[in-house]
């Protein structure tokens, strides 16, 4: 069960597009032709993807939660960018969405774990791959899941802003399923639920290799922050960039 409307007023707040990650973004720029194309899957209230339209990008969100993607299109219409968003699952993405037209597609904040299933999450890379350039970049960020313990409720790195706090928990429900419980703190103390015992699929680093490469991705690398620092098992977070 979901209830983002408890995180909508907090998520820019806690969810900035940080230094390193819009530096990450130019560098990628500079290689398409203009203006470069984006997609970002799961764009939660837009943040990411207005910061990309207003710095040359043609931008598009797919969005399935109404919340958030009424917090997305609130902002639009109070700015005249090239972007848009849509109602889109990745299911539907692959046979609506034009082939080889994106030169980014992200996929940020934890939002590719809500995939669920092995085969949703090999049916993704396949679309992703589908839909992207010549030399295109599929961008992933996520908890790092290389330590993840079966046998105990796992506290996933936490966020925080001058106003909330917000926290994360994966545990196994049943041999080989894993729930993601969230929830916000506000100013007050009090405690808010954004997801509660949430099927979700931990993706790891051989994961997205077996995926990626099944897929036709021709090369995948791994960071621990978009500052590009050596990936570990200590990692707070994975990123994945790969090369389609």
């Amino acid at each position: 069960m979901e209830s983002f409307s408890n995180l909508i007023e907090f998520y820019d707040e806690l969810f900035p597009v940080t230094d390193s990650l819009k530096s990450f973004c130019q560098q990628l720029k500079n290689k398409f032709n203009y203006p470069p194309k984006s997609l970002q899957i799961g764009c939660n209230t837009g943040t990411f993807s207005f910061f990309l339209a207003k710095n040359g990008w043609n931008s598009t969100g797919l969005e399935t939660v109404p919340s958030l993607l009424d917090s997305s299109c609130a902002k639009r219409r109070l700015q005249l960018l090239s972007i848009r968003f849509f109602k889109l699952s990745t299911s539907e993405m692959g046979s609506v969405l034009g082939p080889g037209f994106y030169d980014l597609i992200s996929c940020l904040d934890n939002r590719v774990l809500f995939l669920k299933t092995a085969e949703s999450v090999k049916q993704f890379f396949v679309d992703t791959k589908k839909l992207l350039s010549k030399n295109g970049v599929l961008l992933l960020h996520t908890f790092n899941m290389e330590h993840l313990d079966k046998n105990y409720t796992n506290v996933m790195a936490s966020r925080s802003c001058e106003r909330a706090a917000f926290y994360s928990k994966i545990e196994e429900k049943r041999e080989g399923t894993f729930v993601l419980n969230q929830e916000l703190e506000n100013s007050n103390g009090d405690i808010l639920p954004v997801v509660q015992n949430e099927k979700i699929f931990p993706l790891t680093q051989k994961n997205i290799l077996s995926f990626g490469k099944d897929a036709g991705f021709k090369h995948i690398n791994f960071y621990g922050d978009f500052n590009g620092s050596k990936f570990t098992k200590d990692s707070l977070y994975t990123v994945a960039v790969l090369r389609a």
